[in-house]
């Protein structure tokens, strides 16, 4: 009879290894006490968060957010590199490794599992505190805050004062409204779907225009689609009576509000916004949303941004998981210093491939600054082809803004986590490959 055939015996051997070092690693780390930074750093939160002072809650939440994703960037971080560095430090320079590669068990296997260790460790430590800043924050705010799910519109049109309008190229960010009676936005926000508790957001940068103007006067409607097919206009009324006074005692009839100065980094989706309900009946029947705002004055500049000016809030998800979502985000990031210090403590000592890594950690962090920096005019040109050079081989911990996110309110996709592991993903397989390349060259 003829045999099925059977997996190499070689894959399967670097499996178990793989999974025996990580696992070896996780016990390491127990027996090593770690848990014990785990342990400080889950009461420190816990004492910390609920005595910072604010005079609103907004402002509360944003330093409690402040506090704890530090805690948990900071204590993975040296989680991380801590246990890549004692134990691969320890079995190379006890002879441990001739016990360990005589098995046999594959040089790569036993980087893979030292690094998968860390991080199956790194994971387990950031669950801890997601869950202990959750508690924190819900002694000092006296409940779970919430979060927010948020759409940008698909497609932005500049109306002129007779009506016309013209489309707005997809690469335009920031977006200039005509500065005369009767000019205008149109939106369409594209594959919506209205809950109950669904709301428009606008807001807007505003400058002064020859009489100096602090705020400017406009007329927010969505586009129904009528009984010929066409789009008629109903104009659409803030929350709470918000918008109708400026701090200027400047006031506005209903109809209109009156749109003040928020920048592009006023983002608290409860604070910096102007909130229109919305009813599931207005989406046409391609589950389309269209929204029209017109001045109804001539002065004052109106600044629109694409990714954050007009915006559709729901409810999101439960804080806690918010929080997790976040806090895996940072662990993508420590799993990155654990292949680095992986690499550098296999050719020297601990102290260096300590330096090494938080080396990495800090250039990671000043990575926006430093691509600011060389987009500036001021730069030279010999030091903006300089920083071109080195910024992409440069792991951006900065890119993604899960602390701010959770600050605003905004809920945290999975979508964001998966982009986050795969965008480090490039980096950590490069360390690992070196540092199994480097042990294969290295006499034990």
């Amino acid at each position: 009879m003829s045999q099925l055939p059977q997996e190499p015996s070689w894959i399967m051997d670097s499996l178990r290894g793989t999974m025996a070092i990580a696992l070896l690693s996780v016990r390491e780390a127990m027996r090593q006490r770690l848990w014990v930074v785990l342990v400080v750093a889950v009461i420190a939160v816990l004492l910390a968060v609920p005595l910072l002072q604010a005079a609103e809650a907004s402002d509360r939440l944003r330093l409690s957010v402040a506090v704890i994703s530090g805690t948990i960037a900071f204590v993975t971080s040296l989680l991380a590199i801590f246990m890549v560095c004692v134990a691969v430090h320890r079995d190379l320079e006890t002879r441990c490794s001739f016990m360990l590669f005589s098995k046999p068990l594959p040089r790569f296997s036993y980087c893979l599992g030292r690094w998968l260790g860390a991080t199956l460790s790194v994971i387990m430590v950031v669950s801890v505190l997601a869950l202990a800043g959750t508690l924190a924050v819900i002694l000092q705010l006296g409940g779970a805050p919430s979060s927010f799910r948020v759409q940008a519109p698909e497609q932005w049109q500049r109306i002129d004062r007779f009506g016309a309008q013209t489309m707005v190229r997809d690469d335009e960010q920031r977006m200039s409204m005509p500065q005369r009676t009767g000019a205008g936005m149109q939106v369409r926000f594209s594959g919506v779907q209205l809950h109950e508790d669904a709301v428009l957001l606008v807001k807007a940068g505003v400058r002064g225009g020859v009489t100096g103007a602090v705020s400017v006067p406009l007329q927010v409607a969505v586009l129904r689609t009528g009984d010929d097919g066409a789009l008629l206009p109903f104009t659409l009324e803030p929350l709470e009576g918000s918008g109708r006074r400026d701090r200027a005692g400047r006031s506005v009839d209903s109809g209109q509000v009156l749109l003040r100065h928020r920048d592009h980094n006023r983002n608290d989706l409860q604070r910096d916004y102007l909130a229109f309900p919305l009813q599931p009946q207005w989406l046409d029947d391609a589950g389309n949303l269209h929204i029209r705002l017109i001045r109804t004055d001539d002065e004052g500049m109106v600044t629109w941004y694409r990714d954050n000016s007009l915006l559709i809030r729901q409810q999101g998800q439960p804080f806690v998981i918010n929080l997790w979502k976040a806090s895996l985000v940072a662990a993508a990031q420590a799993s990155l210093l654990a292949a680095i210090a992986l690499l550098c403590v296999i050719f020297t000592g601990v102290g260096t491939t300590l330096l090494a890594s938080l080396t990495v950690l800090g250039a990671g962090s000043a990575v926006s600054v430093v691509r600011e920096m060389a987009q500036s005019p001021q730069t030279g040109a010999t030091t903006r082809r300089l920083l071109d050079l080195i910024l992409p081989v440069i792991p951006d911990f900065s890119r993604f803004p899960v602390a701010s996110m959770l600050a605003q309110g905004q809920t945290i996709h999975l979508s964001t986590v998966l982009a986050a592991w795969g965008y480090f993903a490039l980096w950590i397989i490069v360390a690992l490959v070196l540092a199994w390349w480097t042990l294969r060259r290295r006499e034990l």
